[in-house]
């Protein structure tokens, strides 16, 4: 397993695909495979039961400490679970509490029994965990995942996939021996992998910085070739997603793959699988694919009211820098809802969206232009270089007259950030700002220049 590094130079749609992982995260049930007594009591079953029709995490917290002494490691593990599916509904700051009182009562039972554990309740509790939110301490990681080594021969690819989205997840880069483990297994029963656990595992290993052997991902990529059919939008978008990141080559049959079913399933997409999809493609340099541009654009088109900013940037992005034609309807809807949610776009948004645009060919309209100007102003101090350079040059290329306040914000920011120009950044941004006949001082860019 070689560790690699996530980031792209231009965008990056990591938070948006973590987003739709943990959303469409295969949720196992929540009694444990553990290795303890083969036959379980009508106490086990029937206390089970009492966890699981839990109605409120106050409830669950009353029955974990009443009969606490009692649980066993199935008990725990399906407490783990069904705490995670209370804490998606509960609110507010007691509720806030008892989830955290809770999880530590449970976290407790997990160190005393984590040798009984098997490959459910393991994946489980990480995936509990992580959904909470929550951040098991050293100990108990060490411990999950050292039991997750020994019995890495039992887990069955849900189990694989959940116990990677967990780790990614929850921020840890892994344990080298527990990923080249799972990875092995996932190479024996690869042929038992549905598409929801072929994305899941490829976007966490992506997500904690981990490019497989070549083994391991010819393996995992022949079985998304063979199940193409059946995956749905958001498992196609974090697969290309994941293989965007990993720096996987374009040409590859799995990507094909993935943008025939994108065709055949374009309908179903939402905004974040629109605007991730067309990410990674842009990404990986992939062959520009007209039906596939055409379907996810009237997409887009159609279910513009649900694009966030990010969303609307990256689309852009992504049609900018595989040398789309700018279709007018679709940069008329994405300018109006840029307008719409300007006081939510970053800096990063703002600079790519009228970078995009500019890149296209396409008009900047006046309402548009005010409005990110505006936004820009009032988050000038977020601009990075390439920020920077990309909004003069997208209003210069475009011969758009900036607005003074603007002008005035984004070159002082470029002198407050001079020491981290690159040579592009420093002759796009002298370029622009000599194009738009700026008369502001620019010594300090002209001295690093």
């Amino acid at each position: 397993l070689h560790r690699g590094s996530n980031r792209n130079a231009r965008y990056t749609a990591r938070s948006s695909c973590r987003l739709l992982s943990q959303e469409g995260m295969s949720r196992g049930r929540g009694g444990g495979r553990g290795s303890g007594p083969s036959q379980r009591t009508w106490g086990d079953h029937s206390l089970n039961q009492q966890i699981r029709q839990s109605e409120s995490v106050e409830q669950l917290k009353d029955l974990i400490t009443a009969r606490r002494e009692t649980f066993t490691q199935i008990h725990t593990s399906t407490a783990f679970h069904t705490l995670a599916r209370l804490s998606k509904r509960s609110y507010g700051q007691r509720n806030k509490e008892n989830i955290s009182d809770t999880c530590e009562l449970l976290k407790q039972k997990a160190r005393q029994q984590h040798k009984q554990f098997g490959p459910q309740a393991i994946a489980n509790t990480l995936w509990a965990l992580a959904t909470i939110g929550d951040k098991a301490d050293a100990a108990l990681m060490t411990a999950l995942s050292r039991k997750a080594v020994t019995s890495a021969d039992k887990f069955n690819p849900q189990e694989i996939a959940n116990t990677l989205w967990a780790l990614a997840r929850m921020g840890h880069e892994g344990d080298v021996v527990l990923l080249e483990t799972l990875a092995r297994r996932a190479v024996d029963i690869i042929h038992t992998f549905n598409p929801q656990a072929i994305a899941n595992t490829l976007w966490a290993l992506a997500t904690m910085g981990v490019k497989p052997e070549r083994a391991v991902l010819e393996a995992i990529s022949m079985q998304a070739v063979l199940t193409a059919d059946d995956f749905i939008p958001q498992a196609i978008a974090n697969t290309l997603w994941a293989m965007a990141t990993m720096g996987v080559k374009a040409d590859t049959a799995l990507v094909e793959a993935m943008k025939r079913s994108a065709v055949n399933s374009a309908q179903e997409f939402n905004p974040q699988a629109i605007a991730i999809t067309l990410w990674a493609l842009a990404t990986m340099a992939a062959e520009v694919d007209p039906e596939l541009l055409a379907s996810l654009s009237w997409r887009a088109v159609v279910t513009a009211e649900g694009f966030i900013p990010q969303n609307v940037a990256n689309t852009l992005w992504a049609l900018a820098t595989m040398r789309v034609k700018a279709d007018p309807v679709l940069v008329d809807v994405m300018s109006r809802r840029a307008v719409a949610m300007k006081d939510s776009f970053n800096p990063q948004a703002i600079a790519n969206t009228l970078w995009a645009l500019a890149s296209m060919g396409a008009p900047l309209g006046p309402p548009l232009v005010e409005a990110l100007s505006t936004r820009a102003v009032h988050t000038a101090h977020g601009f990075n270089p390439q920020n920077v350079s990309n909004i003069l040059w997208a209003l210069a290329t475009t011969g758009v007259q900036p607005d003074p306040q603007l002008l005035d914000a984004m070159k002082r920011q470029a002198q407050a950030t001079v020491q981290t120009f690159n040579p592009q950044s420093v002759s796009i941004t002298l370029w622009s700002l000599a194009t738009l006949h700026a008369a502001a001082s620019s010594s300090a860019l002209s001295h690093t220049a």
